[in-house]
């Protein structure tokens, strides 16, 4: 929608204790706490601390493959151990119009691989093409249904899954309104920091997108792939240089 331009990619938090919800970037869970935004050649960042938990969002990508790359470090900065849920959520849209593919979006979870799929036979462009979601840490859930995790009527500004007696059911398929939604579990010590790698790509076959998930999945990877890619812009933009007085 070019006039709303609403959110349809989102990284949650909730802190388990208190059930409180927020996110990564100034929205859509709305707050007053202040943001840190730089978007630079490359790469944007978001940085923001919110009851003692701050957070700073990498996003880029990777320079010779179709994967979008999103960096997550998480740094628990109070004085005792926080236990917190982060939730990724994307919708699938696989065509023009969301609302005119979402019934035939073909979604599927690879628990082996721990990867979320989806796929589009109807629409010619991307009838070979298999869009694949995943991140670094062990999925404790996961659904495929953008009502099971909005809920009816629902917004991605207070997701029902994310509220309290909420959970993601683990539905996937066909025939309904898709999404990828992945949640895993974060276990901090006073002072520790952890780094969660999001993936969200495509690939020609479901082989091929398993081949990509294994090379950034990774923390470590998907940090050089961003580092790298940020480094070849700077060595592009910096080949003329221009003094004035």
């Amino acid at each position: 929608d070019p006039a709303s331009d609403p959110v349809t990619e989102v990284i949650y938090l909730r802190d388990e204790e208190t059930t409180e919800v927020w996110c990564a970037t100034p929205g859509p869970v709305r707050e007053n706490a202040p943001f840190t935004i730089r978007h630079g050649a490359g790469s944007s960042t978001f940085s923001q601390e919110h009851g003692g938990i701050r957070t700073k969002l990498t996003l880029g990508i990777a320079e010779n493959a179709p994967v979008k790359l999103a960096l997550l470090e998480v740094t628990n900065r109070s004085d005792q151990r926080r236990q917190l849920t982060v939730t990724t959520y994307v919708e699938w849209t696989l065509g023009v119009l969301r609302e005119h593919t979402q019934h035939q979006v073909r979604t599927g979870f690879d628990r082996e691989h721990e990867t979320f799929y989806a796929t589009n036979s109807f629409d010619p462009q991307f009838a070979g093409c298999t869009a694949f979601h995943a991140i670094s840490e062990p999925v404790a859930a996961y659904t495929g249904s953008r009502r099971d995790f909005l809920g009816r009527n629902g917004s991605t500004e207070s997701p029902a899954a994310l509220q309290t007696g909420g959970a993601l059911s683990g539905i996937s398929g066909v025939g309904i309104d898709p999404c990828a939604a992945l949640q895993c579990a974060v276990d901090l010590a006073a002072g520790e920091t952890r780094q969660i790698a999001v993936l969200l790509g495509a690939a020609g076959s479901e082989i091929e997108a398993r081949r990509l998930v294994a090379n950034y999945r990774e923390p470590k990877a998907a940090k050089s792939a961003i580092d790298g890619n940020v480094e070849r812009w700077n060595q592009r933009l910096s080949s003329i240089t221009v003094k004035t007085p």
